[in-house]
């Protein structure tokens, strides 16, 4: 029969288990509260989606906090959109890779290692305007106040594009977006309202063409996965109310540096 001695041994080596493994549990949050700077938050989540901070990775929740450098993941039926506090919004469709890699006054960068990200850029009356930037791993996006869509998709093909196997499609909805290749920075397509751009590879952007009408990619048409949209279901984008018609069938588009100077057609 054990004795008294060892009866008391034994439930203070339970009790010492049983924080110790309480600690391991709590680990992941604890990591979560040590936050890289106040983004903004997740004002809607659905299906599968995760939210990655450092070695941590939690399953996301709706009004869940998200911090500069957090990695938002959607699985096959996800959606999630983070409300920055700009009052700024980016919206990802599903299988999307998405970090918030900067987020700090006027200044937001975005990188999006896979899929499609709905971005409203908010300006306020009388401020300057924002620098919002979505960068792929081929291509960056820049808007200054718009509603846009940047898609990366990698590992596919299209006609035309011969062995080009990765392509970075720029949709806009309203305002004007600077469009660039990082293989080619001083050359920007200005895409507007209405149209659609694609880098593929290390090319320059695609002289815009009206949305839906290129081949590109994006939340607006839900051609399916393999290259020209995204399905529909649980994980697809909001629908575009209002998209405007382009003001010509296919409107020739000089393309300008930052400044605004004409540097010649697209490639």
């Amino acid at each position: 029969m054990p004795s008294f001695h060892s009866l008391r041994l034994a439930r203070q080596a339970f009790s010492l288990l049983t924080v110790f493994l309480a600690l391991v549990a709590l680990a992941p949050i604890a990591a979560f509260a040590q936050a890289g700077g106040n983004a903004g938050t997740l004002s809607e989540v659905s299906g599968s989606v995760q939210v990655q901070r450092g070695a941590a990775t939690i399953p996301a929740t709706q009004g869940m906090p998200v911090q500069v450098g957090d990695r938002i993941i959607t699985g096959d039926d996800g959606h999630a959109v983070v409300l920055l506090t700009d009052q700024s919004t980016l919206e990802l469709n599903d299988s999307s890779n998405m970090v918030v890699t900067a987020h700090s006054g006027s200044a937001t960068r975005v990188d999006l290692a896979t899929g499609v990200v709905r971005s409203f850029v908010n300006r306020t009356v009388g401020a300057a305007a924002p620098n919002f930037e979505v960068h792929t791993p081929n291509a960056v996006a820049a808007a200054r106040g718009t509603l846009f869509d940047v898609s990366y998709m990698t590992n596919v093909t299209r006609p035309t594009y011969g062995d080009v196997h990765n392509f970075t499609d720029v949709s806009v909805y309203d305002g004007l977006v600077d469009f660039w290749d990082i293989a080619n920075v001083s050359f920007v397509v200005n895409v507007p309202s209405g149209y659609e751009s694609t880098a593929a590879g290390t090319n320059s952007p695609t002289s815009p063409g009206p949305l839906g009408m290129t081949g590109a990619n994006s939340g607006h048409h839900g051609k399916g996965k393999g290259g020209g949209g995204i399905t529909s279901g649980s994980g697809a984008l909001s629908v575009v109310a209002t998209v405007p018609p382009p003001s010509c069938p296919v409107c020739p588009s000089s393309s300008t540096g930052p400044t605004g100077s004409t540097i010649g057609p697209p490639r």
